[in-house]
């Protein structure tokens, strides 16, 4: 519970310095998954059969999800290791088994990633994925937890448009119609169809966490991006209420890898299937320096540019202002991080 209250915390210290566009339609537009890691383990007598994997491999490669990497060993059997995507800094194998085309058909599909999929693109914000464990009793309580609790934040939830303080500007950058949509899908450890997402999401876990602790609840966006993992004992009304706020919430910043998360590695042409929301144009600043340029006339005759005119910031003590706030939300968050250690 500590650390689940540290982290909503700085989700909310994120939005300090932020755009109008939620996180979750800014993410499922703009934030291309990290690769993972497929490593190919074969000898020289496995030609053949690295030449077919690579080959299915390629029916499979939508927006740049994984890299390839060919590794020659000697007097071994073909093997594959899938692993993170190496700017998570993970260093735990996903999984490793034989080099077979259906291993490899394992690793980039599978039902439940498929069904997250469909849902995302079919309008919801968040998936709340419920990972269950051995209590069947404690995984339906907090299968009704979530439940009770989607209705309750999809009508609590405000989106950036709906607040009273967004600069009426910023209201053309996206389309102002989407509503905010949770839903629950249920996964459960021993479903064999999705054991590799099963390790996507446990593999990064302490080998040491209680059997309590689960289920464990994944609010996954984007394009597959998982926000968290939340233990049994942490699915309470405030905390979904404090993590969907952060997906709703304005996009604190156009760098993905400066949110929390992690990508789950998805086979899914994102860029064929989601019709643009976000006026881009609306959204970026002008180009510091350019002029409108004038089509030439013919090769010869072209129209000069005009001087562009450098306006200094009314606001001089708009910097120190940043400062200010900065060091206060550092000081606030020492306060929060002592108050709950006490």
């Amino acid at each position: 519970m500590k650390k689940i209250l540290i982290f909503l915390f700085f989700l909310q210290c994120a939005h300090v310095f932020a755009c109008s566009v939620p996180v979750f339609r800014y993410a499922l537009e703009r934030w291309h998954p990290d690769p993972y890691v497929i490593q190919l383990n074969y000898n020289t007598t496995h030609t053949n059969k690295l030449s077919e994997i690579l080959d299915t491999l390629r029916t499979f490669d939508y927006d740049y999800s994984f890299i390839i990497e060919k590794i020659k060993t000697s007097g071994k059997s073909p093997q594959i290791n899938l692993l993170y995507p190496k700017i998570s800094g993970l260093k735990t194998n996903v999984w490793e088994g034989p080099m077979t085309v259906n291993n490899i058909k394992k690793i980039l599909d599978s039902p439940v990633r498929r069904e997250i999929a469909r849902r995302i693109i079919g309008g919801d914000s968040a998936v709340l994925l419920l990972l269950e464990g051995d209590n069947e009793k404690r995984n339906n309580e907090v299968a009704a937890t979530l439940s009770k609790n989607i209705s309750i934040i999809e009508e609590e939830i405000k989106l950036p448009h709906e607040y009273a303080d967004i600069p009426e500007e910023d209201l053309q950058i996206y389309d102002t119609n989407i509503v905010f949509k949770l839903s629950m899908l249920r996964l459960s450890k021993t479903n064999s169809n999705d054991g590799i997402l099963n390790n996507m999401l446990t593999q990064f876990l302490p080998e040491s966490i209680p059997k309590d602790s689960f289920p464990i609840v994944y609010p996954i966006f984007g394009r597959g991006r998982m926000l968290t993992a939340m233990f049994a004992k942490d699915v309470t009304e405030r905390n979904l209420q404090g993590l969907c706020e952060y997906i709703a919430g304005e996009c604190s910043c156009e760098i993905k890898g400066q949110n929390p998360g992690i990508d789950l590695l998805f086979s899914v042409d994102w860029d064929s299937l989601i019709e643009p929301g976000i006026n881009l144009d609306a959204m970026l600043p002008p180009l510091a320096g350019f002029a409108e340029f004038t089509p030439a006339e013919s090769e010869t005759n072209f129209t000069a540019v005009k001087a562009v005119k450098i306006v200094k910031p009314k606001n001089k003590l708009k910097l120190w202002k940043n400062v200010i706030i900065i060091f206060g939300i550092i000081a606030l968050g020492g306060a929060v991080i002592k108050i709950v250690k006490k």
